[in-house]
């Protein structure tokens, strides 16, 4: 055995590549891979960390960031299969560079800053701007807004051109290819968000990447008020950083990884593929995956390809070439089966019971933990879930709720709970609470308090909650106090003849359009969400409760079906018990996820449907590059089988493109 075959760290369960191998012993300081989908370039990053530990770096002097927490999830298991103990795992700093700019900053600011999760809790804070500014504007406008603040953080643009010396004035909106308004409000809303007079140290909120953009500014700022080795979480030795998802690179990310490069001199290895940029609305960019791209002084880049996929064999790396428009080859020792249906999307169907019969196939050869669903957005898990329930299958959703869990069916639930005065199906205490916050969101209403007037909005919540989880029943007293006689008299006569619609509705008549009219729904939905995609989804789900209201027998019987899904399941498996369906979770759960939410993940068998025209791409999206990316990212996490089901009267174009026939 040679020195260099003594040398190197020995992966369990797989064999690498040459490419690999080549990639996993360099000693060259600065590397960027570029791969196809499924080419291993995890497991290539997993291989370089295993190198490095086997070479006696020390798990504290490696950091591995990433874009998303599921790329986190995916390094992981990837280290585990190729052979490292999960302690060793565990020891690794694998973090988001969101997650490491929080954890940088807290470090310094000594307390959690509060976090504004969604569009909806953001869009307070930017009225509070355009009301100073004395600006009357829709909602529209809001998205429109927060749209372009996220870019302009994540590309750094306002910030480098106020420190070359711009003025904020037109010539500069110009420059920016923005109106002068938005420049404007974008000045007033992070001097709210981050006030610069004496004495603030940190942010009154965040929103998501604002950790990433506020640590940026500190590093490129060419007068920082904090410089990195003062954070006390900077990292100060380090021997390797690595990036996983490097595709999905901004520049606000670039001066954080030039920043840790320039500060502890430590080797860097980054892995990214072009065609899986998904996020170019928060200033993702190609150029970083770029043999020119500057890492620092002294630092000569290198490229290294990984150009055949592992992880599907001819026929699907042939589809995602067609898609991509570049070559591509397998290196897989196992088939891929690429199996395109197709449904009537004029009738009521809608493609939900095509799915069960391919789960049905799938289901008497191989376990259904080895399936994923991919959806382009998540109001459309309604008709699969019910489908999925009523076939007696048990899954898991990834990346978001539930419908019945999601803040609009909430509302429906709760108004049903008071019209059949039956409060068991609204399940558990965590969902009873949900459907509190979800009231007093959707109703926006200040509650009333309990011991003082100084009570914050939060402790009148948790209040409220706590009283509601006392007793089931106590529901009606909330909605009646607490709600009806706080909400506007014409919101509150809307919510009052929705239950009485409900409470009169005979078992065979229908009554949930006359429901829904009565709340006046849509022009409701469009008040409560900002984001138009968020208020399509919105009109989706109620889209999706008529079908299965027009199937149930009443109110009651269709406000049972709404129960948690766990709660539905057990119910059709009514003869395990509880110990027993834990036991089979592992092997009889699939997933349910968005594509977004899976990049960097891989399933034996993966089905994507609807793949209808104005579904996917989607009829709101402003990228279609991006759109066909995310097409490309979801037919690549398939393994064994990819099942494709698409509208038989309007396919998707990017179905159309990879050259896939249907009843391939």
């Amino acid at each position: 055995m040679s020195m260099s075959e003594r040398d190197c760290f020995q992966p369990s369960n797989i064999t690498p590549s040459d490419e690999q191998v080549a990639i996993q012993m360099s000693l060259l300081p600065t590397m960027l891979v570029q791969a196809n989908a499924g080419a291993g370039k995890t497991t290539t990053l997993a291989l370089r960390i295993a190198q490095a530990l086997h070479s006696g770096v020390v798990p504290a002097g490696i950091l591995v960031l990433t874009f998303t927490d599921a790329a986190c999830v995916a390094m992981r298991q990837a280290l585990v299969k190729i052979g490292l103990s999960r302690a060793t795992v565990s020891a690794l700093k694998i973090q988001t560079f969101d997650g490491f700019s929080a954890a940088v900053l807290l470090s310094l600011e000594k307390g959690k800053v509060p976090f504004r999760k969604t569009t909806e809790d953001a869009a307070d804070d930017v009225y509070d701007v355009l009301e100073d500014l004395g600006m009357q504007v829709d909602s529209g406008f809001v998205e429109r807004f927060l749209a372009v603040s996220r870019k302009l953080k994540g590309t750094l643009a306002w910030d480098c051109a106020i420190w070359d010396g711009a003025r904020v004035d037109d010539e500069l909106a110009h420059a920016l290819q923005l109106e002068p308004e938005f420049l404007q409000i974008f000045k007033r809303y992070e001097n709210l968000r981050y006030p610069s007079r004496d004495g603030i140290d940190r942010p009154l909120f965040r929103c998501e990447f604002d950790a990433t953009y506020d640590l940026a500014r500190q590093i490129a700022d060419p007068e920082p008020t904090t410089f990195v080795h003062e954070f006390p979480a900077w990292p100060k030795r380090l021997a390797l950083v690595l990036v996983d998802e490097m595709h999905d690179l901004n520049l606000a990310m670039f001066k954080i990884l030039r920043g840790l490069l320039d500060s502890t001199g430590a080797r860097f290895c980054g892995v990214g593929d072009y065609d899986q940029v998904i996020h170019a609305t928060a200033g993702a960019e190609r150029r970083f995956m770029s043999k020119d791209i500057d890492l620092g002084e002294g630092r000569g880049v290198r490229v290294f390809p990984l150009t055949s996929t592992r992880r599907f064999n001819r026929p699907l790396a042939l589809m995602a070439g067609n898609l991509a428009g570049k070559p591509y080859s397998s290196a897989a020792d196992h088939m891929t089966a690429v199996d395109c249906a197709s449904y009537d999307s004029s009738g009521e169907d809608g493609g939900e019971q095509l799915l069960i019969r391919k789960l049905n196939d799938w289901k008497a050869s191989g376990q259904m933990a080895d399936v994923a669903i991919l959806l382009r957005h998540s109001s459309q898990s309604v008709a699969v879930e019910n489908a999925l329930l009523t076939g007696g299958f048990r899954y898991k959703l990834r990346g978001f709720e539930s419908y019945v869990m999601q803040p609009e069916v909430l509302l429906v639930r709760a108004l049903l709970a008071v019209a059949t005065d039956d409060y068991e199906p609204l399940g558990s205490n965590e969902t009873r609470a949900e459907l509190v916050r979800a009231i007093v969101f959707f109703c926006d209403i200040k509650l009333g308090y309990d011991v003082s007037e100084k009570e914050t909005r939060q402790e009148r919540l948790d209040f409220a909650i706590r009283n509601v989880l006392a007793e089931k029943s106590n529901l009606r007293a909330f909605l009646e106090f607490q709600v009806l006689n706080k909400v506007s008299p014409k919101v509150a006569g809307r919510m009052n003849k929705a239950i009485e619609i409900a409470r009169n509705a005979k078992p065979d008549a229908p009554w949930f359009d006359d429901f829904l009219d009565a709340l006046e729904i849509r022009q409701w939905v469009r008040q409560v969400f900002i984001e138009r995609q968020r208020q399509a989804d919105a009109l989706a789900y109620f889209d999706g409760l008529k079908r299965a209201a027009a199937r149930a027998k009443g109110p009651k019987t269709f406000f049972a079906m709404l129960r948690d899904p766990a709660a539905k399941l057990e119910g059709v498996l009514n003869d395990n018990t509880r110990a027993q369906l834990a036991a089979i979770d592992r092997k009889k759960t699939l997933t349910i996820a968005r594509v977004s939410d899976v990049k960097g993940l891989e399933f034996e068998h993966v089905i994507m449907p609807f793949l209808e025209h104005g579904a996917f791409p989607a009829d709101l999206s402003k990228d279609l590059v991006e759109e066909r990316n995310l097409f490309y990212v979801g037919m690549t996490r398939a393994r064994s089988r990819l099942t494709l089901l698409t509208s038989a009267q309007s396919p998707s174009a990017y179905l159309l493109a990879t050259g896939v026939q249907l009843g391939q």
